[in-house]
């Protein structure tokens, strides 16, 4: 994960390709980030309690001194553009 240019709201992503194991390790460097349906952050809740909007969180390598950065800049994935 890097900053984007000046100007720039949404970006493509890489496609991701999710290995399920046992045992997942997870680095404290990583930003564990949220992956939403779309860009509003909103949804119904469910019966679990959960987003109707939110999907997942993943693990994503970024080069900041801390993931606060990217905490703070709300940074996310989004799979459906609103705009």
């Amino acid at each position: 994960m890097a900053e984007q240019l000046p100007g720039v709201t949404y970006t493509i992503s890489p496609i991701f390709r999710f290995i399920p194991s046992k045992n997942p390790s997870r680095k404290a460097v990583n930003y564990l980030c949220p992956i939403y349906k779309t860009t509003l952050r909103t949804g119904t809740l469910s019966t679990t309690g959960a987003s109707t909007n939110f999907i997942r969180q993943i693990d994503l390598y970024q080069n900041m001194e801390s993931t606060d950065w990217w905490v703070k800049k709300g940074a996310a994935l989004v799979c459906n553009l609103n705009d």
